[in-house]
């Protein structure tokens, strides 16, 4: 495949298509759903109103995951 431009003419070798790792992507859906889980628990519980920052860690870990830090 020949990609063309007014001064360049790039030739691009097509390899093989990159091809996502789809056993990671499913552990990362379970964890994210865990801390979601671990989430909802942890407002429901009778103390939330005092949990209020350790609910927030809960919520800065998972979205660490959904960034793919964790």
């Amino acid at each position: 495949m020949t990609y063309r431009t007014k001064k360049l003419s790039i030739n691009k070798i097509i390899q093989k298509p990159i091809r996502l790792n789809l056993k990671e992507q499913k552990i990362k859906k379970i964890k994210i759903s865990v801390w979601n889980e671990r989430i909802e628990i942890a407002k429901a519980h009778p103390l939330a109103w005092f949990l209020g920052s350790t609910i927030k860690a809960l919520e800065t870990t998972r979205d660490l995951i959904k960034a793919g830090v964790g």
